[in-house]
């Protein structure tokens, strides 16, 4: 019984974790929208966070180098877009996620369960060079 009390204690740290992937999961939604929006119609639907997450780099980048804009504003812009973009993309397709969101999320759900009782500067590790391989 210790063992496995011990094991859940890797996956719930304390009650603000909920919060936290709560965020996590409203972001992920909001790359999906803006892959959708800008990936088209005949996009491969499962890279449409991969295109969102390169389109908030892209605004975030150009803003903050030629433009200076602070990172905050930046941010809601993109959540704003992001709301655009998810409907639109329900006008348009009659639908938002697919099968295969959900499918990320029983998959990956006990993986961000674990990280959401990170710190912020493990998040690094875990956004960046996880995915990386």
């Amino acid at each position: 019984m210790e063992i496995a009390t011990r094991y859940f204690g890797y996956f719930f740290e304390n009650p603000a974790q909920i919060q936290s992937f709560l965020a996590v999961l409203a972001v992920w939604v909001g790359f999906w929208a803006l892959g959708s929006l800008f990936g088209g119609r005949d996009r491969i639907r499962e890279v449409d966070p991969i295109i969102g997450w390169a389109v908030v780099s892209l605004v975030v980048t150009i803003g903050g180098v030629f433009f200076t804009v602070p990172f905050t504003y930046s941010a809601l812009a993109c959540a704003g877009l992001a709301v655009f973009a998810g409907r639109f993309v329900w006008r348009r397709e009659q639908r938002f996620l697919s099968v295969d969101f959900f499918k990320l999320v029983l998959l990956f759900g006990p993986l961000l369960v674990l990280v959401s009782a990170m710190r912020g500067s493990q998040w690094d590790e875990f956004s960046t060079w996880l995915i990386i391989p």
